[in-house]
């Protein structure tokens, strides 16, 4: 028991997770990697002290449906259209969703009281101007609500799960960053792995469109991998020899590029130089000296590469160099967006929009590809407000008592707001399940260490 109890707690559990998540999406073995999450998690429900190894797997779990068994991409030879499959897919998640429920509730019963999580009410909010989008138009209806009940599950299911399920004073610091660490690791090969994809290469050279997992295309996949970034700059920023830390980000970031997404590559940027003058400037001595060294030596790695592999390159990232005037196509639908919002400006027209009247699949919401865009036009003023008393708490909860460590969580999530501003990713349910997982680790770090400057003054005492 002691044994697996160390195991659930280190980064090998993590490691071991997200090999799992990799061999899922590059060799389609969906079917029992899910059979061995679930085997791993009913080990947790009987000898673990919490369910903090969970969190590796809810964080992995979205990210291993494989090309071939794309519903979109295949939909004719996926394995998930097979009735027997699907029973298992139903079986594992009933059995799960019990040992879930019942650790929980055992949890909570022997578990030291906690008080309320602190973004309970920014949820609250968001979670009704969800199911209230598009009320009193003619857009509204029982689809437009149970939509917008998978949007608010998604993105606090996991919050409020792991703040009660985990004991997060047994937490270590740093935790956070392991996790996204390892599992950025594991998406460079899937993005690698997304080469060897029909049709990637035509007429000599890349397709981006052709740049898919079975679990999201290529802006999503920049998006979750941008996310990662932040994690290894803290450790950088706290580690010795942290300047091999500082060249791992290089790494990837230039898995960002090579997915090709271009608000993952402009805003990824933002966020990457944002963390790396942090590093230096939170670094000292010799090791800020190593720091930029290392800068230096990629600076001149890039500039040499570029210069003698300028063709290849040209060819390689051609398709995010074709920007068209209009942004891709989205100003017709910020212009529509728009449009939604001056037609119904309280409660705006729902997900759906003029789609779903059309008949269009349930899953197939109305996308801005702007975050207040999407916001106002889906819920009006109300969502909008809303999401402002949201966006307000996880601020406050992240400012009210600095950490390094939870300065670099904001970049990790700060990355879903940038994107927002081209991308609608804080609506999708993969990046969204990341994000509030990234929320209860933030607040973790508040439950785990108390007041840093009350535990400084005590010190000096």
């Amino acid at each position: 028991m002691r044994a697996l109890r160390a195991y659930f707690r280190s980064g090998w559990h993590i490691g071991v997770v997200t090999v799992l998540m990799v061999c899922a999406e590059v060799f389609a073995w969906e079917i029992p990697v899910y059979y061995c999450y679930l085997a791993i998690g009913i080990l947790m429900f009987l000898f673990a002290e919490d369910m903090r190894g969970l969190i590796c797997i809810a964080c992995c779990g979205y990210m291993t449906f494989s090309p071939a068994n794309s519903p979109d991409r295949n939909p004719n030879t996926t394995a998930f259209a097979r009735p027997e499959v699907q029973l298992q897919l139903y079986m594992i998640l009933a059995v799960a969703v019990l040992f879930m429920i019942a650790r929980l509730v055992t949890f909570c019963m022997y578990a030291p009281k906690k008080r309320a999580p602190r973004l309970a009410i920014g949820f609250a909010v968001l979670g009704v101007s969800y199911l209230l989008g598009g009320a009193f138009s003619k857009y509204y209806g029982t689809d437009t609500v149970l939509f917008g009940a998978v949007q608010i599950f998604s993105v606090c299911l996991f919050y409020f799960f792991f703040y009660y399920a985990v004991d997060w004073k047994s937490v270590e610091k740093g935790y956070w960053a392991k996790l996204f660490a390892i599992i950025g690791a594991g998406l460079v090969l899937e993005i690698s792995d997304m080469y060897f994809n029909p049709g990637v290469m035509q007429n000599g050279v890349v397709v981006r469109w052709n740049l898919y997992t079975g679990w999201a295309n290529y802006n999503v996949i920049g998006c979750v991998m941008a996310m990662c970034i932040p994690a290894v700059l803290y450790f950088a920023a706290t580690q010795k020899c942290g300047f091999i830390y500082t060249v791992l980000s290089a790494v990837f970031f230039l898995a960002v590029l090579l997915t090709q997404s271009r608000g993952s590559a402009l805003f990824g940027a933002v966020i990457y130089l944002v963390g790396l003058i942090s590093v230096i400037v939170k670094s000292r001595g010799w090791e800020r000296g190593l720091h930029v060294i290392a800068l230096l030596a990629l600076a001149a790695v890039t500039v040499v590469c570029t210069i003698v592999f300028f063709d290849e390159i040209e060819i390689l990232f051609h398709s995010l160099f074709q920007i068209k005037a209009d942004g891709n196509g989205r100003k017709p639908l910020f212009e529509k967006a728009w449009a939604y919002f001056l037609a119904h400006p309280v409660f705006g027209v729902g997900w759906g929009g003029d789609g779903w009247l059309e008949g269009m699949n349930f899953l197939g919401f109305f996308k801005a590809h702007n975050t207040v865009l999407q916001l106002l036009a889906t819920g009006g003023i109300v969502m909008a407000v809303a999401y402002a008393v949201h966006r307000f708490q996880t601020f406050w909860v992240a400012f009210r008592r600095p950490t390094a460590e939870k300065y670099f969580v904001v970049l990790s999530f700060g990355v879903i707001i940038l994107t927002g501003f081209m991308d609608c990713h804080f609506f999708n349910i993969g990046p969204a399940i990341l994000y509030s997982i990234l929320l209860v680790l933030m607040e973790g770090a508040d439950l785990r260490g108390g007041n840093p400057q009350k535990q400084k003054l005590r010190g000096r005492r």
